[in-house]
């Protein structure tokens, strides 16, 4: 009986072949890997945001950005069993994610599963823009909602994204927790490329109907809760972010978005600050 990793392995190709003839009716490049994605910033320098313990990005140009600072992450790697070893030295390190503290600007900025927590995904575009030299780029690693736990939650609109800037969030709100516990589902992309998808509020059972209540409460009396604010695809990124540089909102163009590679549950992004302008 053949195993699912040999099938990915051999379906990959032909999958991806159909994905990028897709895409690219809708502007978006070609699935690539993590691997060559992160190579593109091979020996630039630049800011990691949220290494943790597994920093993307190594040399003598690159410095790291965290909330918590590197005794800290050591201490919460060692508590969730990962190694602490693997934190790198935190150049800058803010409890709210400000990312104004860092005093200076490079060539290339990368996030990894960071922009999908930002309440204001507006005011993080435009807080990564000020880091960046003209013409600097911001890499971005996401998760793609439909190949993850968050298949079932709805994407999110340019609506939803005006409406956290206007009223200036900072924290998510009680209904993000609550639809995170309810809609969440297995975290197994090749699952989800086969159609299996589970069912909504798979982990929901008596200890996380508790779980979930006390982090509403704690998200109503505005205590930063951490769950992902932003549902996206590929497609309603590259959508997102055009529309919102066109709309004068924020200064970062769009170099390119990868669609989502088979088998897989993330996508990559390339932004870049105008040279001209901010």
């Amino acid at each position: 009986m053949i195993g699912t990793n040999t099938l990915a392995r051999f379906a990959a190709p032909v999958v991806n072949a159909l994905v990028a003839r897709q895409g690219r009716r809708h502007g978006l490049s070609r699935p690539t890997s993590r691997r060559a994605f992160i190579g593109k910033m091979a020996g630039r320098d630049a800011l990691e945001i949220g290494p943790f313990d597994r920093p993307l990005l190594c040399g003598p140009g690159v410095r790291y950005f965290d909330v918590l600072d590197t005794e800290l992450l050591k201490k919460r790697a060692a508590d969730l069993g990962r190694s602490p070893q693997g934190v790198p030295p935190i150049d800058y390190h803010s409890p709210i994610g400000n990312l104004s503290i860092v005093n200076r600007t490079f060539d290339a900025v990368l996030s990894c599963h960071a922009i999908e927590h930002q309440p204001d995904l507006i005011a993080h575009l435009n807080s990564v823009a000020s880091l960046l030299k003209p013409g600097g780029r911001y890499y971005v690693v996401v998760p793609d909602k439909r190949f993850s736990f968050d298949h079932f939650q709805t994407l999110s609109t340019a609506d939803d994204v005006l409406a956290a800037n206007r009223s200036r969030r900072s924290v998510h709100r009680r209904e993000d927790v609550i639809a995170h516990h309810l809609n969440t589902t297995h975290n197994n992309p090749l699952r989800h490329w086969l159609g299996l998808h589970g069912h909504p509020g798979i982990a929901v059972d008596a200890e996380t109907r508790v779980r979930a209540e006390k982090e509403a409460e704690a998200a109503d009396r505005g205590d930063y809760v951490d769950v992902h604010a932003w549902l996206l695809s590929p497609r309603r990124f590259l959508d997102l972010v055009t529309g919102l540089k066109t709309a004068g909102l924020v200064n970062l163009d769009v170099v390119e978005v990868h669609e989502t590679g088979f088998a897989e549950l993330e996508f990559f992004a390339v932004l870049q600050k105008s040279v001209t302008n901010g």
